[in-house]
């Protein structure tokens, strides 16, 4: 009896948590998205002694599954918000993919590095204003923005 309540226990829990990557891997963010940040922490909820900020977030893509790749930069100048002390975040592009955990796998990148892609670095530098010098590159850290974690 034991053994059968953990067998269906599992399979609700992986039902329940497919049916929720595929919602998320179906949702359009807003555009901009508005986060908040207090220093090196940011969410995407107010909060008592956050600020609000405007994330660029370009949703040319809406087809499904999609997902968000970040476009970062070295350069603080219109960066929206900090990860590092030398990286900062300057926008998001919803690209064709699929939520990995918490993270973005474009379609045809899996196992890949996406930020040595220049494809991406170009699409960074086309879609998003803050990027259009060529100083930004890109990561699939983006699942916190919908609770991934």
């Amino acid at each position: 009896m034991k053994k059968k309540l953990v067998l269906l226990s599992s399979l609700w829990m992986t039902t329940l948590t497919s049916a929720y990557a595929d919602t998320v891997n179906q949702t359009l963010l807003p555009s901009p998205f508005p986060v908040y940040i207090n220093n090196n922490m940011i969410i995407n909820h107010p909060a008592p002694g956050f600020s609000q900020k405007q994330l660029p977030t370009n949703n040319d893509y809406k087809g499904n599954p999609g997902c968000y790749i970040i476009c970062y930069s070295h350069q603080s100048l219109d960066a929206i918000y900090p990860v590092s002390d030398t990286i900062y975040v300057m926008g998001q592009i919803r690209v064709a993919g699929k939520y990995m955990g918490r993270v973005c796998v474009p379609s045809q990148f899996g196992g890949k590095d996406i930020s040595a892609e220049q494809s991406f670095k170009d699409l960074c530098s086309q879609k998003i204003p803050s990027c259009s010098n060529n100083n930004c590159w890109v990561g699939g850290d983006s699942g916190g923005w919908f609770g991934i974690q």
